[in-house]
């Protein structure tokens, strides 16, 4: 397969990302940040995925999972203490404030408006280094569900759950996204 086909593989017979009714390109694909949901296949299949779903953890008639798993699988893992809004102070986000790393990302926390803001840079694209890297997303408000835990509220990674990492002394050593871990700067 050439190099130049490979390129265009993705954007062809899949599901893939658009933009003003025409296939995005370069597509940006967020493998790492989106584990649980970024799905890439043929049409076909995701209709095989829903309908497995709907179903009763089944499939041609061979059981997969328990009807208790997928039941699972469609609940919310997570509450934010089990209330609409939780009361902070914007001292209490200062901590968090700053940039993180993980080689060819970033992500920089602040403070505006007295929510926490966060904007995640690429600095390459996929698949390769000499892929462009694509556009940044919008800032997404990031709210405290606990002692070092967020959940993004807005955005692309709505719902994402973002862990910070302490060191031994007690400092923020990293952020956790999307199972990658980003290293405080």
């Amino acid at each position: 397969m050439s190099k130049k086909s490979r390129k265009n593989l993705l954007t062809h017979r899949f599901a893939v990302g658009h933009s003003e009714g025409k296939v995005a390109r370069p597509w940006y694909l967020t493998r790492s940040a989106y584990p649980a949901g970024g799905l890439c296949c043929h049409v076909n299949d995701l209709l095989r995925y829903g309908r497995f779903h709907l179903g009763d953890g089944t499939f041609n008639g061979k059981r997969l999972i328990s009807t208790e798993l997928l039941a699972l699988c469609h609940t919310p893992q997570f509450s934010i203490w089990g209330k609409e809004s939780i009361e902070y102070k914007t001292a209490d986000l200062e901590p968090y404030v700053g940039k993180y790393d993980r080689g060819f990302a970033e992500i920089e926390l602040g403070i505006l408006g007295g929510q926490m803001i966060g904007q995640q840079v690429q600095r390459r694209g996929f698949p390769d280094q000499h892929t462009p890297s694509p556009p940044p997303p919008p800032p997404a408000t990031l709210m405290p569900t606990g002692e070092d835990q967020f959940v993004v509220t807005d955005g692309p990674m709505a719902r994402a759950e973002v862990h910070f990492i302490r060191r031994a002394d007690g400092s923020i050593g990293c952020l956790r996204l999307g199972m990658r871990a980003y290293q405080r700067q």
